[in-house]
């Protein structure tokens, strides 16, 4: 259950303070609300309870709405405000948002309105996540919201203090610890060996006290309390032959059970814990230390979305989600996950595929507890493009294709480096993610929505057109055919896949065999690679095959087993312009070879 939260009513006006009372506890039942005749007998509230949202009147005497607003911008500045009036200027407009009121309402206006803007401002303040951290793991959480380019703040208490770093756009702007300000309260805060924390909705009003960047500012907090050694342990490799240690996490008991018998059918696994919640989760992995975990998304407590972000933080315990795709949203949650740093997903097994089922959830956890989750770096959110028209999409034949190969681990990779990549007007590409075919539909959207490509799922007979993208899982046998009018399309010739059939290769062959369209294949994190010979058999042939290097991907296990026949090993800049270059290469050379 989520905690009400509280909101302070104040006007000297009794009856209409009274009538906004009422009107708010029979509406908004998620709320608290108290009410208060003056400024000062708010300020005593304030003083002994814990407030969330004031709304207060401008024009009251003694203590004005204004005045209000900067006692509690200098006392309580975690508190949002909206300000009431019956007559608003443009200079009391200025000033009130200036110091950080949120919204400003005219009297008379619909109780209906103010409903609406207190449920939009206190919906805001609870997305942020709370948690206890030791020194190190405050730069974890700081670079995390650095990377993804947000904009909020984090409030850290150490004892009966607390003191604020104020994030903008990707970049930190200010710090307050006690009387100190900007870098010298930064490096202060950075210096404490442990705390708890609560981010926030940005604070308004706050001025740039900061001007150098994020990075240099972690790595001179590192420096002055001199932290050695790696900022996470890895957990120790096991001895062979010892059985992977795995915490179950879900609400429901059924589950839990379903679960747990599927999973201690295997010799190669043993069931240590389960737990309830994403709060229960974390206390029991540093209990229990499992190597992998199970993970559900909608839990009461403490979601697994939050339980997720303080386990990137801290524990980096390999994360498998476990959980239903009903329609789009859950879609969406689950790609969320997966890109927050989860290793791979599961659908929840139903009791008539409960036995088809259990090879698959076996192999794909012991699998997922060998992932380096050290490797995964969360990368900014990629804005979407807009649909300006600027972006035209391509005609003609393809010339080239680029096969790209990502498995567990590998979600985040495959968009990252799909969006990144501009249309290419000789080239397709043809991503085969290890996914469920009920998630390619949003996985697709997501791309799309940030791609210069057109990114679409595969169908049977979908037309390969220059500048596209397409997304098939890797449970299916797609083959690259020639039609009757000399183009090409995407046909599924094996409508089921077993574990001796390796699909990229089938897909990269059947491209290989149309002796007219170039093939480069790229290896992303968890890569299907069934026989590294077949491989080296592309790369004999003249396809080129790259990789990202190990130490970018969570899973590396298939580059073991090509035996010296492995593909060019890249880094992630490097990887894209040698896409780049093939596309201006085979360009030329069907130029040359046509006479143009």
């Amino acid at each position: 259950m989520t905690d009400k939260k509280t909101i302070l009513l104040v006007d000297d006006e009794h009856d209409f303070l009274a009538a906004m009372q009422r009107n708010f506890i029979k509406y908004l039942d998620s709320v608290n609300v108290m009410i208060a005749a003056s400024g000062q007998e708010a300020l005593g509230i304030l003083a002994r309870e814990s407030i969330d949202l004031i709304v207060a009147d401008f024009m009251m005497p003694e203590i004005t709405g204004l005045d209000l607003l900067f006692r509690i911008r200098s006392q309580w500045p975690n508190i949002d405000i909206i300000i009431m009036t019956g007559f608003c200027t443009a200079e009391l407009r200025q000033t009130a948002e200036k110091n950080g009121c949120c919204r400003i309402f005219e009297k008379p206006f619909p109780m209906s309105d103010m409903r609406d803007a207190i449920m939009d401002i206190l919906s805001h303040k609870q997305k942020g996540f709370t948690g206890i951290l030791k020194r190190i793991h405050l730069s974890d959480l700081i670079q995390m919201c650095c990377m993804d380019g947000a904009t909020e703040s984090i409030r850290i208490r150490k004892g009966a203090g607390e003191s604020f770093i104020h994030i903008h756009d990707g970049e930190i702007i200010g710090a307050q610890c006690g009387d100190l300000n900007g870098e010298d309260a930064f490096f202060r805060i950075m210096g404490w060996p442990d705390g708890s924390f609560e981010t926030l909705t940005p604070m308004p009003g706050i001025q740039q006290t900061i001007n150098r960047g994020w990075q240099y500012l972690l790595m001179e907090g590192a420096r002055r309390v001199d932290e050695a050694g790696p900022e996470h342990q890895q957990q120790p490799e096991k001895e062979p032959g010892q059985p992977i240690r795995l915490l179950i996490v879900d609400d429901s008991a059924i589950m839990i059970r379903a679960l747990r018998d599927i999973f201690s059918s295997s010799d190669r696994l043993t069931v240590v814990g389960s737990a309830a919640n994403g709060e229960e989760a974390l206390k029991r992995i540093d209990e229990l230390q499992p190597d992998i975990m199970t993970l559900d998304i909608n839990m009461p407590v403490m979601s697994g979305g939050t339980a997720l972000m303080h386990i990137m933080i801290k524990n980096r315990c390999p994360v498998v989600i476990v959980s239903s795709i009903a329609n789009s949203q859950s879609g969406a949650q689950i790609l969320a996950f997966l890109r927050l740093g989860a290793v791979d997903f599961l659908n929840k097994p139903k009791n008539s595929e409960l036995e088809v089922q259990k090879r698959h959830f076996i192999d794909t956890i012991c699998r997922a507890a060998g992932a380096a989750t050290l490797n995964f770096k969360r990368s900014r959110e990629i804005p979407e493009r807009r649909p300006d028209g600027a972006e035209k999409p391509l005609s003609g034949q393809c010339k080239r294709v680029v096969a790209i190969n990502s498995g567990p681990g590998g979600h985040a990779d495959a968009i990252r480096l799909i969006s990144t990549l501009p249309a290419m007007g000789h080239t397709c590409c043809i991503l085969l993610q290890a996914l469920p075919d009920e998630m390619v539909p949003v996985f697709a959207d997501y791309i799309d929505r940030r791609s210069a490509m057109k990114v679409v799922p595969i169908y049977d007979g979908a037309p390969l057109t220059p500048g596209n993208c397409y997304i098939g899982t890797l449970a299916r046998g797609w083959h690259v055919s020639e039609k009757q009018n000399g183009s090409w399309c995407l046909e599924d010739h094996l409508k089921t896949v077993d574990k001796n059939t390796d699909p990229f290769f089938f897909l990269a062959r059947s491209i290989t065999e149309t002796k007219r369209l170039n093939l480069m294949g790229v290896l992303l994190s968890g890569a299907v690679v069934s026989n590294g010979q077949n491989l080296a058999a592309l790369s004999k042939n003249g396809h080129r095959i790259i990789a990202h290097q190990p130490d970018r991907m969570m899973i590396s296990d298939f580059l073991g087993d090509l035996a010296g026949e492995g593909p060019e090993m890249l880094e992630p800049e490097a990887l894209i312009e040698t896409i780049l270059d093939g596309d201006a290469t085979n360009a030329a050379l069907q130029d040359a070879f046509s006479g143009n």
